[in-house]
Parts: structure tokens; C-alpha cells; sequence
């Protein structure tokens, strides 16, 4: 299988390394767990204050999914790992220095039904540290080359695809997509904060990876109905700091570029932490035989990003041009795993539909009012209209949904309720790959 690119270390980074060993008392800390996993990093949540809301219930026959011709055929995940490997002590300061594993990746579903990884497969290994805020702390702090910085090589996919790459680093005291400081001087004081801005900007990189897969996919005109692990949001924000091919997704008024990457697309939520203040959200929590229940709602209505995290306003198109479904994916299993359910939100997915899944490319879906007209068509009193063709569409989307509820992921915690089986597969592949690449850098590095 082709790996579309991946990078690795050389003696340029090692001859780094022993530079700041020298200098400043470092040592390795390779015993220290992924920051992802890390405890001692919070992640907040902002409630969405009562509103009048658009919405409507979808019921879907659990009998009949099975057999709808519609069905997903890809599948694109994305992993990382930043583990913190190394620690120097500049001026009495101890500062962390990461390792970051990041792999993203399209898979296949064959005519056989089994998962197959593609040649859209995108790992990208690089160290990670405050090296703006390390300069201002000590002027005489090392160089790193130059000509290897992320920051540097924006649009990352155009710039890395194809070339074989080393001693990529990343400066953890920019933010990867703004170019903002996020961490001055007196920040290394607070390890915890450098150790949340190395996950934080690793995770962003992650997500440009993952719009970079989408993007071959589509670039080679392969045809199937996709799930993107995760909100759909990351489509429209990172975009431009992927590909230029696609910066007209970022304010999706080029519909050439928008369209063709929105359609066919359905965004996986598996861990729903906010809902709206509204009565109708309960409609999911009534168990019903034989049948997935859904509401729909405009997603702008319902979603806000974390604060501090994504500027609303660059979220503000995406939103009003998606549908997002909240459903209880596996409420049967509630009785097996009853101890599984530390809240009732464990229990809920969220699946982000864009308009382009329901609308023409000739019609005017990107409009703020669009979403407006769309629940009109789609929805009577409340409930999916089947004799609309917007309604049939969301009704079959929602049907090809339900018909990924089995086998479910062996997965620990609340992941068996509510994440696809093929995405858990697709994430435990990437995990061996990047797992692999990770300790063949390590043994390199040191």
C-alpha cells in the first residue's frame, strides 16, 4: 500500500538534542503518559442558552435499514499521540519537549463488507516545544532549522504531499493556524499550560490532516457516501491551512470547490457534550421497538465551539448550512452496561449533515435563510415529510446511519454507544501505524 507521505528524523534534530542536553540539564521522561491522556488538562463546556428552535423527528424502521441501498463506502479518521519525551531546565525553568505521532486516513468498504485502509493514508512524526517563548527566555537558545517549521509549510498538504520530509518541529507557542502567541515567557512556568498548548496545536495538525485526506479523496473523483470522524466543523475552519485547492470551502461562496467537498459527507459525533434547552430533545431518550428515533436540528442552533478554542464567527457558514441529528445510536445496550452510564449524554451521538446532501448544486444552499426553507420542505408539523425529495434524502442518510448500529466497538467506557464500528476499526489501524512510526523515531532521536 502507498503511503501518500510521512516524514522522519535525521542527525540535524539529535545534534539539537545534545545541544540542550549541554546547555540545559536535559534529560529523557519516557515513561510520562500521552498528553491526551493526561489528567491534569481540563476540557471546558459552555451550556447553549434557551432559544426558539427549529427541529424535527425522523423515525427510522431498524428493520429496514439493513436493506436500504444506500450505504456508507468511506470512512476517514484521524489519530495523534504527543507524548512528552525530554525536559530541560533553562534559568531554573523546567520545560517539556513532545514527541507528536499524527496519522489520518481514508478507508474502504468493499463489496464483501470488510474495512480496507486506502492509499489516502497521511502520518506525520515531528517534535514539538515553545520555541518563541524558549528564544525570549534565553536569547542564546539553540536554532532549529528553519526550512522544517509547520508553520512554514502552509498549506500543508500542497506543501508536504509526495516530498520526503525530516526534522519537521513545531512550535508550540504560535498557534498553528493564526500565527497568534499562545505562549509567552512567563507560560513556561505553568507546565501544565505548555503541555494543553502541545496537545491543543497537535490536535489542530490532526485535523488538517484529516480535511487533507477528504481532499485526495474527492480529488480523484472516487464516488460513495462518506463519515468523517468528528463535527463537521473542522471541513470549513482548516480547510485553507490544507490545501489551496480548497480555500473556497472557508466562506463556502465558491460552490465549485464547497459543494463537491460537502456532499456525500456526514459528520460522526461520538462525544456529545452539549444539547439544547428544548422539551423535544427528549423524544430520543423514549425507547421504542424497532425504531431509531432522531432529531434534527439547524446546527448553528445547537452547536457553539469550546470558548477560547474557535472563533464563532469562522464557524458561522458551516453552520447555518448543516443539519445535525442527535440520536441514542444503541439505547439497548443502556441495560447491559448500565454501569457504563455516568450521564445520559453518554448514551447520545450527533451526526452533522451539510446542505449539500439534500440540495442541488444549481440551488442557493450556502444562504443564511436556506436552513429556513429547507425545514419547511423537510419537515411537517414536526415530523419528516417522506413526499418531499429533501425528506426522502435525510430519511435514507438517516437510515444508512442507523444500519452501522452493529457490531459495536469493544471499546472501554461510553465509546460502544455510541461510535461506528468501522470508524473504531479504521482508529485502531492508524494507532498500530502511528505507534510503530513513533518508536522508530524515538530510536533515532535517542
Amino acid at each position: 500500500m502507498r503511503v501518500s507521505f510521512i516524514s522522519t528524523f535525521d542527525g540535524e534534530l539529535v545534534e539539537f538534542l545534545r545541544k540542550i542536553n549541554t546547555r540545559y540539564e536535559g534529560r529523557p521522561v519516557l515513561r510520562e503518559i500521552a498528553e491526551e491522556y493526561a489528567e491534569d488538562i481540563p476540557i471546558a463546556s459552555e451550556d447553549i442558552g434557551p432559544r426558539t428552535l427549529n427541529r424535527g423527528v425522523v423515525r427510522v424502521k431498524r428493520s429496514e435499514a439493513l436493506s436500504s441501498d444506500l450505504r456508507f463506502k468511506y470512512f476517514i479518521d484521524g489519530v495523534v499521540e504527543t507524548r512528552p519525551i525530554h525536559r530541560i531546565n533553562v534559568g531554573g525553568v523546567r520545560v517539556p519537549i513532545h514527541m507528536v505521532v499524527c496519522g489520518a486516513g481514508v478507508f474502504e468498504r468493499n463489496s464483501d463488507g470488510e474495512l480496507r485502509p486506502t492509499s489516502k493514508m497521511i502520518f506525520l512524526p515531528f517534535l514539538a516545544l515553545p520555541y518563541r517563548a524558549l528564544k525570549d527566555l534565553d536569547k542564546d537558545f539553540p536554532e532549529l532549522p528553519a526550512n522544517s517549521e509547520l508553520i512554514r509549510l502552509k498549506p500543508l498538504v500542497d506543501r508536504i504531499r509526495g516530498k520526503a520530509l525530516k526534522n519537521l518541529w513545531l512550535d508550540t507557542s504560535v498557534s498553528f493556524g493564526t500565527e497568534e502567541r499562545v505562549l509567552e515567557k512567563h507560560d513556561l512556568l505553568i507546565t501544565g499550560r505548555v503541555r494543553a498548548k502541545a496537545r491543543d496545536q497537535a490536535r489542530v495538525i490532526m485535523r488538517v490532516l484529516e480535511v487533507g485526506a477528504l481532499y485526495m479523496l474527492k480529488e480523484d473523483g472516487h464516488n460513495g457516501l462518506v463519515v468523517f470522524d468528528g463535527p463537521i466543523s473542522p471541513l470549513h475552519i482548516y480547510a485553507n491551512l490544507a490545501s489551496e485547492e480548497i480555500r473556497g470551502l472557508y466562506m463556502l461562496s465558491d460552490t465549485n470547490i464547497s459543494y463537491d467537498m460537502l456532499r456525500d459527507v456526514v459528520g460522526a459525533v461520538k462525544r456529545v457534550h452539549k444539547i439544547p434547552y428544548d422539551d423535544a430533545i427528549y423524544t430520543i431518550f423514549e425507547r421504542t421497538p424497532d425504531e431509531q428515533v432522531f432529531i434534527v436540528y439547524q446546527m448553528e442552533e445547537v452547536v457553539k465551539p469550546l470558548k477560547g478554542d474557535e472563533d464563532d464567527t469562522r464557524l458561522e457558514d458551516v453552520m447555518k448550512a448543516t443539519l445535525s441529528a442527535f440520536t441514542l445510536l444503541r439505547p439497548e445496550l443502556g441495560e447491559v452496561y448500565e454501569e457504563r452510564i455516568v450521564s445520559n449524554m453518554s448514551m447520545v451521538a450527533r451526526f452533522d449533515i451539510p446542505l449539500p446532501n439534500i440540495a442541488e448544486k444549481s440551488e442557493e444552499w450556502y444562504l443564511a435563510d436556506f436552513a429556513e426553507k429547507v425545514f419547511k420542505e423537510v419537515f411537517l408539523e414536526g415530523t419528516v415529510n417522506l413526499s418531499n425529495n429533501r425528506g426522502k434524502r435525510l430519511h435514507e442518510l438517516l437510515k444508512a446511519i442507523t444500519a452501522e448500529r452493529y457490531p459495536v466497538p469493544s471499546a472501554h467506557g461510553a465509546r460502544e454507544f455510541t461510535e461506528l464500528y468501522p470508524i473504531y476499526e479504521a482508529e485502531r489501524w492508524l494507532k498500530a501505524c502511528l505507534k510503530g512510526l513513533q518508536y522508530d523515531a524515538l530510536s533515532i532521536l535517542f
